[in-house]
């Protein structure tokens, strides 16, 4: 991860953004904001990637994110292995990286980090309702953001610390203002 570019992680959640919605059949949107569902919680503003792509379930998030080096995708010299973003992202986003997915009228929350407990990357274990522990979450369409209809994927930057602001002041100052539009094109 320290081999990528300071921003490339911005690089690599579009090219997933995109690779979902071509998946669902070419039509979709991405948006890069912020996290306003963590923004109900606390004044830190969180970038967030939106896209209207074909989402996952909470088992496929479970098989495609808690390995590191695993991507569900083709892997040879001409295609794109899908791990970039796990690498680039966490290595940039220590604190972790939320997934917020919605498909087939279902939701499924997931926080892919450096786990406390054994130092290795995968999903952290969050505490169900009834104290169990999963690497998912279930919730509720409630906490879709407004730019998804049926399904697609909202991945929030987490950051070097809870305390820090990863939309409005990134570390990688030399784009200035309008920073993520200036890496992007």
């Amino acid at each position: 991860g320290f081999q990528c570019g300071r921003l490339q992680y911005l690089r690599e959640l579009t090219q997933n953004a995109i690779e979902g919605i071509q998946e669902k059949g070419g039509k979709g949107e991405i948006f890069w904001t912020f996290d306003r569902e963590i923004l109900k919680k606390t004044t830190v503003h969180k970038l967030q990637i939106i896209d209207t792509g074909i989402g996952m379930d909470g088992e496929e998030i479970r098989r495609l994110m808690n390995g590191m080096y695993s991507s569900g995708k083709t892997q040879d010299m001409r295609a794109n292995y899908g791990i970039g973003a796990k690498v680039a992202g966490l290595s940039r986003s220590p604190e972790g990286m939320t997934y917020r997915c919605f498909k087939d009228g279902r939701g499924h929350l997931a926080e892919l980090c450096k786990r406390p407990a054994d130092g290795k990357y995968g999903l952290r274990q969050l505490e169900e309702e009834d104290g169990s522990v999963s690497p998912y979450l279930e919730i509720g369409l409630e906490h879709r953001p407004k730019q998804i209809e049926d399904s697609g994927t909202a991945v929030t930057l987490l950051g070097q610390s809870e305390n820090e602001d990863t939309f409005t002041s990134p570390p990688e100052g030399e784009y200035g203002t309008n920073w993520l539009i200036r890496y992007l094109n």
